[in-house]
């Protein structure tokens, strides 16, 4: 035996070599060395998503109906607190057809049912002018209800009414007078708010005004009036409803028959008095056509005696003779200038001396019989020259008669130039008496034609004077002869009072507040479920971390975990579904354990305090002393230790006093007398000194420290620090065989938890997988993992009787 062991473990080993587990093959590395793969083959089904909500909302059905009993009440306590309101309807009836034995359609402007129409009657019936006479027919302004006034002198007379019980001038008050005390105090403190939202205090410190009171009561009255009147048509009719709201059913039936009566008196009354001044038009312009109509006939009369002596003409025979003026003036106008471009011609040929060509143009015999005769006479002075010369006597007479025969051929030239000349002129002037005829008879014509004209218009003109003097005539007489205007609209129903209350609609009310304090419950109960990013399932933590899940351990009754009772509420349950589940996580953890003359070490942490793993800690603990295992437990967080309060034990020397060399000998743990676990605590150095952390320097010590408990123990279990606020966990994690990481079930966030894991496999530790604590069995049986509901439906299982 050593001389630092424990008393009375000097260590035994089982035959066989093992400590109560299966033997495997040897891992030189380390007793726990093996490494998890995840399995080959997921459960890949999922339950649907609709079936998960039912279930999480089941699970939190007692807030829900929490949630809808409160609503609920809240609606009863709102619909007893409002005063019943009646509703009475009257409908009337928009006729488009005439209901007048007159036809004054174009005169009076017609109804057109129209949606337009609707609505404009609507509006007529919502007018002010209509309120304010069914608010005098129906004496609404004497009613506190409607009037301000009323309402103010009814509220003075409660508040002397209050005042008198208070003096006790009266019995002892009832719960039906402090009920209505307080009403009173809420509606007047109702009017103070108002008074100081509004600013009534300030306008009633002013002098006092009884014509500008008077029409704030009526605009008060005229809103409340309209607030208690619906108008509106009855689905796709002419059939308009009109309904009002008040607390007295016989007023409400009284009001909305006053308002249909109303609105036919008044459509009556404009009605006739739109009739009366057609009447008034009518007779006007019936005297004006007719004054028109007889100056039309006059007009006509006299243009057609004026018109008398052209009545025998004949039309056509003047337009046949225009006809043949016209033919005659086109034919005379060519004459006129082939005559004029010959003379023209001749003018010029008979200038140029060109008598052949003139001769031709002319066709005159005797102006070419002198043209040969002159060449004739000059062939022959050409053979006398040649012959007898220019001087010969013969030569000079022939020179004077060619002299004479040219002489006679200029003039008969002249002459046909001046016959062309005068054949000319006649043809002008027979072109222009014709072109006179022509005007004379186109005049003529025309103002035959303009007297016809004029008298067919004339004649209309009288005819049309007389129809529209006769038609307004016509319209005249009947419309005085209509002895009654008739509304174009009419009641089809009268409102009866009605025998039950239309508000509040306490059912509808109801159903209401339950719908919403369901929904709003729901959307808690989501929100609730969506604000929790924990780790929920195995499932989860092998798809966020790629750890293997330890398992699941739920969490401890109330009492065991306020009391810190953990150890002996296993030891009293060592079968509840709790101790179950601590087995489960040291089963898994080590599985794979090797037989070998060392023990174990397991090292136990999570990302951040109150997780759950002290807990762990004495639980594994003690069901392992229960397994008859050798345990050892090293509370590692020197800064806030608990397992010697889980265990019942001192905080004496132990780990921080060794770790800062106070002594060179190993610390001597203590027995827990119910489970016989060693237990090294953290000792007070931790606590009391915290100049620096202790493992920093000092990491060769726990080392040596491990190394010694392996020697006398089969299990060590190390309970780390938090990983997040200080460095001790990864050291401490560093020197152990293996490496429990605790996570509190949906609660830690998994963005710490990786950290964490980050920090520790940085460090160089083995982690053998995660562990979820404080698993709430109840709402975890309603998700869709398929470890959900495990110890739920294990734990209520009773055994068989055999």
């Amino acid at each position: 035996m050593s001389p630092n062991a424990p008393d009375g473990w000097e260590r035994q080993r089982k035959p066989g070599g093992s400590l109560g587990m299966a033997v495997v093959e040897r891992v030189p590395s380390s007793p726990l060395s093996a490494t998890y793969s995840p399995p080959s083959d997921r459960d890949l089904t999922v339950t649907p998503w609709l079936s998960r909500m039912i279930r999480m909302y089941w699970q939190q059905k007692y807030v829900l109906l929490a949630s809808v009993a409160l609503f609920v009440g809240i609606g009863y306590l709102y619909v007893n607190s409002k005063p019943p309101l009646y509703r009475a309807t009257a409908t009337l009836m928009l006729d488009p057809h005439q209901r007048t034995v007159i036809d004054v359609a174009q005169v009076v402007t017609p109804f057109r049912p129209d949606e337009l129409s609707i609505e404009s009657e609507i509006q007529v019936l919502q007018s002010a002018d209509i309120a304010l006479k069914v608010i005098a027919k129906a004496h609404l302004d004497q009613l506190p209800e409607f009037s301000p006034a009323a309402e103010r002198a009814l509220a003075a007379m409660e508040e002397s009414e209050a005042v008198r019980r208070m003096n006790g001038a009266e019995s002892p008050m009832t719960v039906a007078a402090l009920l209505t005390d307080l009403r009173d105090l809420w509606a007047e403190a109702r009017r103070q708010l108002d008074a100081l939202w509004w600013g009534d205090a300030a306008t009633d410190a002013e002098a006092s005004n009884p014509a500008r009171d008077a029409r704030r009561d009526q605009t008060v009255m005229l809103e409340r009036f309209e607030s208690a009147l619906q108008v509106g048509p009855l689905g796709h009719s002419r059939v308009i409803g009109v309904t009002f709201t008040s607390q007295d059913p016989v007023l409400a039936a009284t009001v909305a028959n006053t308002i249909v009566e109303t609105y036919l008196a008044q459509q009556a009354s404009g009605r006739l008095k739109d009739t009366v001044k057609a009447n008034d038009w009518l007779e006007q312009r019936a005297h004006q056509f007719r004054g028109e109509a007889e100056q039309a006939q006059k007009a006509y009369l006299d243009r057609l005696t004026k018109a008398q002596p052209t009545a025998g003409v004949d039309v056509e025979l003047l337009r046949d003779q225009l006809l043949q003026l016209n033919r005659s003036i086109a034919q005379a106008e060519a004459d006129y200038k082939a005559v004029r471009d010959r003379r023209e011609r001749m003018e010029k040929l008979a200038a140029s001396g060109d008598l052949a060509k003139l001769a031709a143009e002319s066709k005159s015999e005797n102006l070419e019989a002198i043209r040969l005769q002159t060449v004739i006479l000059e062939r022959r002075r050409a053979e006398l020259t040649r012959q007898l010369g220019n001087m010969h006597p013969t030569m000079s007479a022939l020179n004077a008669q060619i002299a004479a025969v040219r002489q006679s051929m200029n003039g008969e030239a002249q002459r046909l130039v001046s016959d062309t000349a005068a054949e000319e002129g006649a043809m002008k002037s027979r072109l222009e008496a014709l072109q006179e005829n022509a005007k004379r008879t186109q005049e003529r014509l025309r103002t035959f034609q303009e007297a016809k004209a004029e008298i067919s218009t004339l004649e209309r003109e009288a005819r049309s004077s007389e129809e529209i003097y006769n038609t307004f005539l016509t319209r005249y007489k009947g419309t005085s002869a209509a002895p009654l205007v008739q509304p174009e609209a009419w009641a089809v129903s009268t409102a009866l009072p009605p025998a039950d209350p239309a508000l509040p609609r306490g059912r509808v009310i109801l159903i209401l507040a339950g719908l919403f304090g369901l929904g709003l419950g729901g959307a808690g109960v989501t929100l609730r479920e969506l604000l929790q990013t924990g780790m929920r399932s195995n499932d989860e933590i092998e798809e966020q971390c790629g750890l293997r899940g330890l398992g699941l351990s739920p969490s401890l009754p109330r009492r065991v975990a306020s009391r810190r009772d953990v150890v002996w509420y296993v030891l009293e349950n060592p079968r509840s579904p709790f101790a179950e589940s601590i087995r489960i996580i040291i089963s898994n953890t080590l599985a794979l354990l090797q037989p070998c003359d060392r023990g174990g070490v397991l090292s136990v942490g999570s990302a951040w305090q109150h997780e759950g793993k002290s807990t762990v800690v004495a639980s594994a603990a003690t069901l392992l002393a229960m397994s008859r295992f050798r345990v050892l437990v090293i509370d590692g967080d020197i800064r806030k230790p608990s397992q010697h309060d889980l265990f019942r034990l001192p905080n004496g020397p132990g780990l921080s006093e060794y770790m800062s060399g106070m002594s060179d000998d190993m610390p001597v743990p203590q027995i827990s007398p119910e489970t016989g676990i060693h237990l090294l605590t953290s000792g007070m150095a931790g606590i009391t000194d915290a100049r620096a952390p202790l493992y920093l320097n000092h990491g060769d010590r726990l080392q040596r420290l491990v190394d010694w408990a392996r020697h006398y123990y089969d299990i060590i279990l190390i309970d780390m620090p938090p990983c997040m606020p200080v460095v001790d966990a990864r050291i401490i994690a560093s020197l152990s065989d293996r490496c429990i990481f605790v996570s509190r079930w949906r609660s830690t966030p998994i963005s710490k938890i990786k950290y964490s894991l980050r920090e520790l496999k940085a460090a160089g530790a083995d982690i053998a997988g995660l562990a979820l604590v404080q698993v709430d069995v109840r709402k975890h049986a309603a998700s869709e993992y398929g470890d959900s509901g495990i110890y739920f439906k294990y734990g209520r299982r009773r055994p068989r009787e055999h």
